[in-house]
């Protein structure tokens, strides 16, 4: 493999969160701690939406398959900024790993939809380490 390759090559490698890790990786956070997805829409303009929870990151961010985007006044674009998203991770789920991962990893994408789908390839792995973490105690 080229060296140019390498540094293109994604990690998604995560370690198992501990017990207490994965409880609040799982659970939803207060409303002043919540992070800003915005919804922009072509014609209505952008409308925050505040998340709580890594699901729900997860569900804003899945992007519609492109042949289903309906054209013209309804089409929209979900958006979360991937630094914003990184230290939300990092301070309040206390998730330093997977923040990391995430910044590693959005660094080698240009294209913000590439960047969603590698952030949701994590934060999917992350939610499943948990859930059978917690379902194995």
């Amino acid at each position: 493999m080229l060296e140019k390759d390498k540094k293109k090559e994604k990690d998604f490698n995560l370690s198992k969160p501990s017990e207490e890790q994965a409880k609040k990786i799982l659970s939803e956070v207060g409303y002043g701690d919540k992070i800003a997805g915005v919804r922009m829409h072509a014609m209505a303009g952008n409308t925050k939406e505040p998340l709580g929870s890594l699901r729900e990151v997860d569900n804003f961010l899945k992007a519609k398959a492109p042949g289903k985007l309906i054209k013209g006044q309804t089409s929209s674009v979900n958006y979360i900024d991937p630094n914003a998203l990184s230290s939300w991770i990092k301070e309040v789920l206390g998730d330093s790993e997977l923040a990391k991962k995430i910044e590693k990893n959005i660094d080698k994408e240009d294209d913000y939809r590439k960047q969603a789908k590698t952030i949701r390839k994590l934060i999917e792995k992350r939610i499943k380490q948990s859930r059978e973490l917690i379902s194995e105690n």
